[in-house]
């Protein structure tokens, strides 16, 4: 650059230093600032420029699921109507208790032959509890035994009417003239005693041999509760008395007979709260058992089962519970 360049430069310099670009000085620098943008964006972030993790969303509270009414609360107290009746059965399983099993020995023969019927027509729907099976074979016998006595029992019976006729208390009033009445009574309590002695012959020897045993194994089949441990007993003896302390429902009527037995009714009770669970279907418990530890009973009439049962049945399984002696079991027959 010559001497006049120079001061040409110079004298267009501005005041506060810098001198505007020119020519090829213009060009280098806008090259050199585009080159400085392209580094920039390549720069790798720094740890601050690194963008921060969204807070996380708050959860919505889970709602609230409505307040039950008073009804639904305390359902187990409230009577069934007919509608729910209808709805229990058509759904139900039926549980029978040990004095229904055992009963077939005492009933007369159309009685028993209708209970059987029915049981068959409600295949499928009928269970039994392991503890009632293991109650109902540890007192078949003494029942079967009891029954054949009957007869001698009877007999006995009938014959003392006439020891009772020829007491010295009434042959001292002359005027009842109790010979003549013995001589009436005489072919009577004959008759009776061979009618007696008849029925007796006919009567089979179930001990030998039981075809009213065979009958309901057939139809009960697999239906039957499962037989618990060792460790489950001990614990559910501990439970149990724990109910009859205080006097919760079942069971508690039967506190005076001795351990094992007077568990017997809540062994019985477990088993049903599990089959309710189990298969979430109402359950029906057929007896002949009149305790109020199972009935609610109120100037002697049975209203229904205890409402405490009921309730615990709902809140355990979620289901209804009922009770019916087996002469109601004949609707199905």
């Amino acid at each position: 650059m010559g001497a006049k360049g120079a001061a040409r430069l110079a004298h267009s310099t501005h005041s506060n230093g810098f001198r505007p670009c020119s020519g090829l000085a213009c060009v280098y620098m806008a090259k050199h600032k585009t080159a400085i943008s392209a580094h920039k964006r390549k720069r790798p972030q720094r740890s601050t420029d690194v963008e921060r993790p969204q807070e996380p969303r708050a959860q919505r509270p889970t709602p609230t699921p409505p307040q039950r009414s008073m009804r639904e609360t305390f359902l187990g107290y409230h009577r069934l109507t007919v509608p729910e009746i209808d709805r229990i059965w058509g759904d139900c399983v039926f549980a029978l208790d040990t004095n229904v099993l055992l009963n077939i020995y005492r009933y007369e023969s159309a009685t028993r032959d209708d209970l059987f019927r029915v049981l068959r027509h409600l295949r499928g729907r009928v269970w039994v509890p392991f503890q009632v099976a293991q109650e109902f074979y540890a007192n078949r016998v003494d029942v079967i035994r009891e029954q054949s006595a009957k007869f001698d029992q009877l007999s006995k019976t009938v014959e003392a009417v006439l020891t009772s006729l020829n007491d010295g208390a009434f042959k001292k009033s002359g005027f009842l003239r109790v010979t003549e009445v013995d001589g009436l009574l005489q072919p009577a309590i004959a008759n009776a005693l061979q009618f007696i002695g008849q029925q007796r012959a006919a009567h089979p020897d179930l001990i030998k041999e039981d075809p009213y045993l065979e009958t309901l194994v057939e139809i009960i089949a697999a239906s039957l509760g499962k037989e618990p441990s060792a460790d489950a007993t001990k614990k559910g003896s501990g439970e149990a008395q724990g109910r009859i302390d205080r006097k919760q429902p079942p069971g508690y009527r039967d506190e005076k007979k001795p351990a094992p037995d007077r568990y017997g009714d809540v062994f019985i009770w477990f088993e049903l709260l599990q089959l309710a669970q189990d298969r979430k279907r109402p359950v029906v418990f057929v007896t002949d058992d009149d305790k109020d530890d199972w009935w609610q009973i109120v100037d002697g009439q049975k209203l229904g089962p205890r409402p405490e049962l009921r309730q615990e049945m709902r809140k355990a399984a979620g289901v209804d519970f009922y009770i019916y002696n087996p002469a109601r079991l004949k609707r199905f027959s």
